[in-house]
């Protein structure tokens, strides 16, 4: 199987020790609730600029792991990288 996680590097819209930035720190990530969620950065941000949407190339951290059925999984390096793929948090392909 190929493993391929990718997740919106929101870095690149936010600038280092701004409001936005400290206030993203002290959230830490978005809560995610039964109809609703509480977002770790501002909704235009987190529903648009740093969602990893279809056909759309945007900044993220992405790690691909190749793992044969009978082997244990191994340790890649994570890459900071333009990433534009389906919209989901995990992807399998099957080799």
């Amino acid at each position: 199987f190929t493993l391929t996680v990718a997740i919106a590097d929101p870095t690149a819209y936010i600038a280092p020790e701004t409001a936005m930035d400290n206030e993203a720190r002290e959230r830490g990530f978005t809560i995610y609730l039964p109809g609703r969620n509480i977002q770790m950065l501002p909704r235009e941000l987190s529903d648009n600029l740093c969602s990893l949407l279809n056909d759309e190339e945007r900044p993220a951290l992405c790690c691909t792991v190749n793992v044969a059925a009978d082997a244990p999984a191994i340790s890649y390096p994570i890459q900071l990288k333009p990433y534009s793929a389906l919209r989901m948090p995990i992807c399998l392909e099957q080799e």
